[in-house]
């Protein structure tokens, strides 16, 4: 008998605010955009979670298969980069749990080197958002360029 004792008192989880999920991921997103304009290619490192889940695909490969290997590779982009500006456009927000939401969002990103040229991209970039204790960071990301004429 006491094993359904116990089930019974199983507390139930808080339903999820997707409202408020929506909110607060798009402000994140809005975040990462100031970061990378305030900080270049190392205000990345900042956003993606220090765990071994964390990946980054792009283009059909594995370009950060670990947090270390991002960490390693936004290093060398930083010696060669000089400023970046990402703008998002029709962002949206699906909230899965109270702590995880998957983020879509169009991009345009002006990348500048230190020689100072600068060259535009325009892609798609979607992820999966992780809350932890220092707030949302990308748990999973995958980002596409656009092909073609616009």
């Amino acid at each position: 008998m006491a094993p359904f004792v116990l089930a019974g008192c199983v507390a139930t989880p808080p339903p999820v605010d997707d409202d408020a999920i929506r909110r607060e991921v798009a402000a994140y997103a809005d975040t990462i955009a100031l970061d990378l304009r305030r900080d270049g290619p190392r205000a990345w490192l900042r956003h993606f979670e220090r765990t071994p889940a964390f990946f980054m695909a792009s283009g059909g490969r594995m370009e950060f298969p670990t947090y270390d290997s991002a960490d390693v590779l936004v290093e060398d982009l930083a010696k060669r980069i000089r400023s970046m500006e990402l703008k998002w456009s029709d962002v949206r927000v699906d909230p899965l749990t109270p702590s995880l939401a998957v983020l879509a969002a169009s991009f345009r990103e002006v990348v500048t080197d230190t020689a100072g040229a600068a060259m535009e991209f325009r892609g798609y970039f979607t992820a999966v958002a992780e809350r932890s204790r220092a707030g949302w960071r990308l748990r999973d990301a995958h980002w596409s360029l656009a092909t073609g004429a616009e």
